[in-house]
């Protein structure tokens, strides 16, 4: 048996005690312990400390186990992990482990100890134990959340006022030129409505699209166009004296995110279009945001956020590759949420 699978569990144990101390029904600590852990994992700690955990026996005080798995109760301190357990599992690295957040490396230890920046939501354990990073100027932060958990109006509100790049842009032919194209540290974005690119598509709806092209300006990694009925992307101006996307760090293949209503979908940027007029995503992107794909008579009038990550550290390696886009751009939301 593996010291971190016994980690794991005493990690399990400490949950369990918690979850048995909340005043949740009438069963003992013990019997809900046993529900969630092997006891044989258990007393093989408790036997050979230095084994398991990596820090020698001496640092552990023996009673220590039986008193924390038989009599939570006869524990005092903030919880189960008290202070006291704290200094008995012999400092921060023996049992709380490292940590990293931005990139850089971490231990997990109480916010009390920390002389730099800690970070919450981390490290295991109780609220107290928290991601130290070294150096920086001493505080507390969130760690950096999943996309999942960024509502539209949050990001909109990191987006701030628009700092004017590039525009002004109308929505159809013919149509007010008013859009502008702003920025907010590396994200490039834009307001706009949604018409329906349906080039490069293989399905039956796309190729009915009387304005359907076979091929779309960026390709797969086969050298074949796109296929706008199944992969999500959203299309970006041709050059002009208005914006020109390669002057900002864009290629074809940036990581792309588009908003409506409370629903956000990654894809990326995957083809070019018309010099003057700005606002249109791929049958899939529309299909994913909730609207109406159809080439001719889909789309919406207003209300839907484009965003664009620049660099080439935004940029996928596979065009197709959705699952690429969507494992990036998670990725770099958080970082643009937390700056």
């Amino acid at each position: 048996m593996s010291s971190s699978r016994v980690l794991a569990s005493a990690s399990i144990v400490a949950f369990a005690w918690m979850g048995a101390t909340s005043g949740c029904g009438d069963v003992e600590p013990r019997e809900r312990v046993d529900a969630f852990v092997d006891p044989i994992e258990i007393d093989a700690a408790v036997a050979s400390p230095d084994a398991y955990f990596g820090f020698d026996a001496p640092d552990l005080d023996a009673p220590f186990p039986d008193a924390f798995v038989v009599r939570p109760d006869a524990w005092s301190g903030m919880d189960a992990f008290s202070m006291d357990a704290f200094s008995m599992m012999g400092g921060t690295d023996a049992f709380w482990g490292t940590c990293t957040s931005g990139g850089r490396m971490g231990t997990c230890m109480p916010m009390s100890m920390c002389s730099g920046t800690s970070v919450r939501g981390l490290c295991p354990g109780p609220a107290e134990i928290q991601c130290c990073l070294p150096g920086g100027d001493a505080g507390m932060f969130d760690a950096p959340r999943p996309m999942g958990t960024y509502s539209v109006d949050e990001v909109v509100a990191r987006l701030g006022a628009c700092a004017r790049i590039g525009g002004d842009y109308a929505r159809d032919s013919g149509g007010t030129s008013d859009i502008p194209v702003c920025q907010t540290d590396d994200v490039i974005w834009w307001d706009a409505d949604m018409d329906i690119d349906c080039d490069g598509g293989r399905g039956a709806e796309c190729m009915s699209d009387p304005y359907y092209l076979p091929d779309t300006s960026a390709v797969d990694s086969m050298g074949r166009p796109l296929d706008a009925s199944t992969l999500p992307f959203v299309v970006i101006p041709l050059p002009s004296t208005r914006f020109r996307s390669a002057d900002h760090g864009i290629r074809h293949g940036q990581v792309a995110l588009a908003m409506y209503r409370d629903r956000m979908v990654f894809g990326i940027f995957g083809d070019l279009g018309p010099a003057a007029i700005i606002g249109e995503a791929s049958y899939a992107m529309a299909v994913e945001l909730g609207i109406p794909p159809s080439p001719i008579s889909g789309g919406v009038g207003s209300g839907v956020h484009y965003l664009i990550f620049t660099g080439a550290g935004a940029r996928v390696t596979r065009n197709e590759d959705h699952d690429e886009a969507v494992t990036m751009g998670e990725s770099l939301l958080a970082d643009f949420m937390t700056p």
